[in-house]
């Protein structure tokens, strides 16, 4: 599998080089509803923040935190992890991840931000982004 730079030079892309980017890009399921679900950071110890990973692991590198209570797009699910976008800051733009049908699948690439969180930490998300 190659990582999303490395498929952004491919496709004669540039990745913005102050973001860091997922090792692992999120997929974006086709389908007739919109590729992810409105979801929310929960579950976190008081005064904690959850981590954002390059992958679906611990081991992989992170890339943000984010707060309790925080709007997040959760678009795949992988065992224990979730594939999530999310803006820069709570402006709630959309990040071009809620229209539908998608009749393809894709990876997302832009233009919020993504990356992989525990799925412990995360709740609100609709039933079909869950296996």
């Amino acid at each position: 599998m190659i990582g999303l730079p490395v498929w952004l030079a491919a496709m004669g892309m540039a990745a913005p080089a102050a973001v860091p980017l997922p090792s692992l890009p999120v997929p974006l399921p086709r389908g007739d509803h919109g590729p992810c679900s409105t979801a929310r950071v929960t579950n976190l110890p008081r005064g904690n923040t959850l981590a954002v990973r390059a992958g679906p692991s611990r081991e992989e590198r992170r890339l943000a935190r984010l707060r309790s209570g925080r709007e997040v797009y959760a678009c795949t699910r992988r065992g224990d992890w979730f594939g999530i976008v999310f803006e820069r800051r709570a402006r709630r733009t959309g990040c071009n991840v809620l229209e539908h049908p998608r009749p393809a699948a894709s990876v997302y690439i832009g233009p919020c931000r993504s990356g992989w969180v525990h799925a412990r930490y995360l709740g609100g998300y609709a039933g079909w982004v869950s296996p």
